[in-house]
């Protein structure tokens, strides 16, 4: 079963149900994400394991921190892969990244954020 593109329940527990933090730090994880998101396709294209495994690890753990787990996941195989300096699978990591991410980027546009 995929997984979600936002865990609401994580995010909502983490805001503490406050629905104008919860905008907020989406929007934060967006403007963060979008940035590493590039550095990382660069670091792909420079074959630089160590950056690619440095940049992998943060959007890991900042797209775990608001619930998105299906862009956490794949970061961490990924940050997996360069920590073994197999950049092998990158590229098409990075592209899964990129299109979970665009997909959560269109489902946070939808969202009304009304308590």
């Amino acid at each position: 079963m995929p997984l979600p593109l936002i865990d609401w329940k994580s995010l909502q527990a983490l805001s503490d149900g406050d629905k104008a933090f919860e905008a907020e730090l989406l929007q934060l994880f967006v403007e963060d994400t979008r940035s590493h998101l590039s550095k990382l396709a660069e670091a792909i294209a420079q074959d630089d394991a160590d950056q690619v495994r440095r940049l992998a690890h943060h959007l890991k753990g900042a797209s775990a921190n608001v619930g998105a787990l299906g862009l956490s996941e794949a970061a961490g195989i990924l940050e997996t892969e360069a920590r073994q300096a197999n950049l092998n699978p990158a590229p098409v990591l990075q592209q899964q990244m990129q299109l979970n991410f665009t997909e959560i980027e269109q489902l946070i546009a939808l969202q009304t954020w009304q308590n």
